[in-house]
């Protein structure tokens, strides 16, 4: 006979699925909250911050000397905004105004707002802006005027120096050049061979003009490419070879 139902081991299973699909969800919910408010709370905070650089900006335009250094809170009586404290609070945020100078007519402004995001963590916002006396106004120095002083030109007294004395040159007669007799110059020997290029310039024995620079060194002879030009058999006879 067999008996219908759940065991106990199925039921333990089934509570133990149930819870961790139960506890899943609860915590995703949970962190999607949690999210939800820290983004909140950020947009609060910038919100803040950036209004507490328009209250200073508002208290500038009053007046620059109002802009003292340091840390202050800002507050506003329905017409217009002042400093009060060193900070102030909005809820869960705290606002400080941090004023740096920069020089004698620019403040660095620091809006900050800090809050409790939750026990284990704390969040901060901070917004910088400069800002200037707009107000001054600024007077051109002149520029000095030059006024050119005229220098004396002195005074140079010329003396007359007499005018010497010239001396007459003695006339000397022209005597008349003799000529030199103009040397006869000695005809210099055609050279309208190989041969005669050879035994003129280099002193050789004969010339003979042959195909290339190989066969003068075949033939115990020395290429001399400036007798060329007395070599007019064509290709196979155009390189003068000297024979030493």
């Amino acid at each position: 006979m067999k008996t219908s139902g759940f065991s106990l081991v199925e039921v333990l299973i089934a509570a133990a699925t149930l819870g961790l699909v139960v506890t899943t969800y609860m915590g995703a919910t949970s962190y999607g909250h949690q999210s939800t408010t820290v983004t909140g709370d950020r947009e609060r905070a910038v919100f803040l911050a950036e209004e507490g650089l328009e209250a200073t900006r508002n208290i500038r335009d009053d007046q620059f000397t109002n802009l003292t250094d340091g840390a202050h809170g800002v507050s506003s009586d329905g017409s217009k905004w002042v400093f009060s404290s060193t900070s102030d609070s909005s809820a869960q945020y705290t606002r400080q105004i941090l004023i740096t100078p920069i020089d004698t007519q620019t403040k660095q402004i620091t809006s900050r707002v800090t809050w409790q995001q939750n026990a284990q963590r704390a969040g901060s916002v901070e917004v910088v802006e400069y800002l200037t006396n707009w107000r001054i106004t600024w007077t051109p120095t002149p520029t000095p005027t030059l006024i050119p002083t005229a220098t004396p030109v002195p005074t140079i007294a010329l003396s007359a120096t007499p005018t010497p004395t010239r001396t007459p040159t003695p006339t000397v007669p022209s005597a008349t050049p003799t000529r030199t007799p103009t040397p006869t110059r000695t005809p210099t020997p055609t050279i309208g061979t190989c041969a005669l290029y050879c035994q003129q310039m280099f002193k050789n024995t004969t010339g003979t003009c042959r195909a290339n620079s190989s066969q003068c060194t075949s033939n115990g002879e020395i290429y001399r490419s400036g007798g060329n030009i007395y070599c007019t058999g064509g290709a196979s006879a155009d390189s003068c070879c000297c024979k030493p």
